[in-house]
C-alpha cells in the first residue's frame, strides 16, 4: 500500500475548483508542476493558478493498493463536488 492525498486547489476570485490526487512522495513535485503550467498548456488548474488568488487543500490522505484505487477515491470527490 502507498499513501496519496486527494486535494483540490481552490480559486477565491470565483470559487472555481480543481480537484486532483498524488503520492504522498510526489506532494511537492504535484504542487510545483501546477505552479509551473504555461499558458498553452490545457489544464484546468492552469486557470486557478493564473488568477493568483488561490490555495492548494487536502480532501484526505489515505493509503491504496493502485493507482486505479486511488483515482477511483478522486472521482468520490469530483463526482460530488460539482
Amino acid at each position: 500500500m502507498r499513501k496519496a492525498y486527494i486535494y483540490y486547489i481552490l480559486d477565491y476570485t470565483n470559487g472555481d475548483i480543481y480537484i486532483g490526487s498524488c503520492w504522498k512522495d510526489r506532494w511537492a513535485e504535484r504542487k510545483s508542476h501546477h505552479k509551473n503550467k504555461r499558458k498553452n498548456h490545457i489544464c484546468s488548474s492552469i486557470d486557478i493558478v493564473n488568477n493568483n488568488n488561490y490555495s492548494f487543500e487536502i480532501f484526505e490522505e489515505n493509503e491504496f493498493d493502485s493507482i486505479e484505487d486511488r483515482f477511483k477515491r478522486e472521482q468520490y470527490y469530483i463526482d460530488n463536488n460539482k
